[in-house]
């Protein structure tokens, strides 16, 4: 069975580690002899090097772990593109059903004033007409997907009131979003004005 590149990494870590530790660490009846004989500032400097060895270890290890990839599955991509002009068409027609499929329950997200927004916030605001999007177009969309994770930006502009102001604008956003189970859902959301 072959190990992967970060199983392979961290086994070398700990090799490197035990042999520096071999090193350092002498038998418990010669290290008052020699210890007695070293000088403070050397053994000090012995202990600044040990650091600086088990630092550049753990260093090398990092940079040899392979670190995940993202996947160009042009159907997952698609799939997620196609959730993200779901929810703005869902936000149109005020499909509250529709929403609390694509937000995960432990949606959350910081509004504009630093408050918190959790799915049932945003699910009241949109029954309510507190939030009213009338129309939105996504401008180009970027997907990245990692195994169940995937991250998703874009720009979009908008037609909305909130709380009966005109908001609307061109912004960008990004959705982090989870497989669970066999559905895509969004988990957190970003985003900022630009116009």
């Amino acid at each position: 069975m072959e190990r992967s590149p970060r199983s392979r990494a961290i086994s070398i870590m700990q090799r490197v580690a035990v042999r520096a530790q071999q090193a350092v660490w002498v038998s418990p009846i010669l290290a008052p002899t020699l210890v007695s004989r070293l000088p403070k500032q050397e053994i000090q400097q012995m202990k600044k090097l040990i650091a600086v060895v088990l630092f550049a270890c753990v260093a090398v290890g990092l940079v040899l772990a392979d670190s995940p990839r993202p996947s160009n599955d042009p159907t997952v991509v698609n799939t997620l593109k196609q959730l993200e002009q779901d929810m703005g068409d869902a936000m149109v027609r005020g499909d509250i059903d529709k929403l609390n499929q694509i937000y995960a329950d432990d949606f959350a997200t910081i509004g504009i004033s630093g408050r918190v927004i959790t799915k049932k916030d945003l699910l009241r605001d949109f029954e309510s007409f507190h939030d009213k999007l009338e129309s939105f177009e996504n401008g180009p969309i970027s997907v990245q997907v990692y195994g169940n994770i995937a991250v998703v930006n874009g720009g979009v502009t908008e037609k909305r009131t909130q709380n009966g102001k005109d908001t609307s604008g061109q912004f960008v956003w990004m959705d982090l979003l989870e497989k669970r189970g066999d559905n895509w859902v969004v988990v957190r959301s970003a985003g900022a004005r630009l116009k």
